[in-house]
């Protein structure tokens, strides 16, 4: 959520250009994205929440794990393309489910992100 704030206080152009990438890889699915990240108001300023449709977030998301590692994978490419090296650090992973490892492993496992990615994992034994 942070980041979104951060390019927000970017120059126009910088701001422009993550907007479009984003926008272009999701299409119409990134209604799914602003659910999940609310934050995203701050770059896709033009996006209306206010069409944003239960029925489908219930569709999309709950169709599994496959929409959240689509949508977390597009980000992180989008992201990471102006944001270089990106360094994600999470903590408290034993309490992580099996789905958020899944796309914690397909973000690590992204042949098609071509720009580093640093996933740092703490957890409790």
């Amino acid at each position: 959520g942070m980041i979104c704030q951060k390019i927000d206080q970017m120059p126009d152009d910088v701001v422009s250009r993550i907007t479009t990438e984003i926008s272009e890889e999701f299409g119409t699915k990134i209604e799914v994205l602003m659910h999940l990240i609310p934050e995203l108001k701050y770059i896709i300023k033009d996006y209306s929440t206010s069409t944003f449709s239960t029925e489908t977030v219930d569709h999309d998301i709950m169709n599994g794990v496959d929409r959240l590692r689509f949508a977390f994978r597009a980000l992180t490419r989008a992201l990471s393309s102006k944001f270089s090296p990106i360094v994600l650090v999470l903590d408290d992973l034993q309490w992580a489910d099996p789905n958020s490892l899944q796309i914690l492993d397909s973000l690590a496992t992204d042949a098609q992100n071509q720009n580093p990615l640093m996933i740092i994992g703490c957890y409790r034994s």
